[in-house]
């Protein structure tokens, strides 16, 4: 659809070739926003105040893995959730080895 709208000709637009798991897109929004190292590499704006409530009210569906979306909640926080998965995709850092034990 974006292809066929003339504001984005000679544009770059720039697009994952599959969409990431609720899971996953969360999980990468949320670490941009704050980490476990209290790092923020994500800062919204006082006046983005849509945002903001999408982000405090976002849930998951109780005992589910589902984003629990409603008419008013969901579609801005996801809007920043794929720009986040591709410009800071989420990465796991093994901090330790496990270790094996032979006998």
């Amino acid at each position: 659809q974006i292809f066929n709208d003339n504001r984005f000709a000679n544009k770059r637009v720039m697009y994952n070739s599959a969409n990431p798991s609720v899971l996953t897109r969360f999980s990468a929004t949320n670490a941009a926003l704050m980490n476990a190292r209290d790092e923020r590499r994500v800062f919204i704006h006082p006046k983005c105040t849509v945002l903001r409530n999408d982000l405090i009210n976002r849930a998951y569906k109780p005992g589910t893995k589902e984003a629990n979306d409603s008419q008013f909640v969901g579609h801005m926080s996801d809007a920043l959730g794929y720009g986040i998965m591709l410009l800071m995709p989420l990465t796991l850092e093994h901090t330790h080895k496990p270790q094996v034990h032979v006998v």
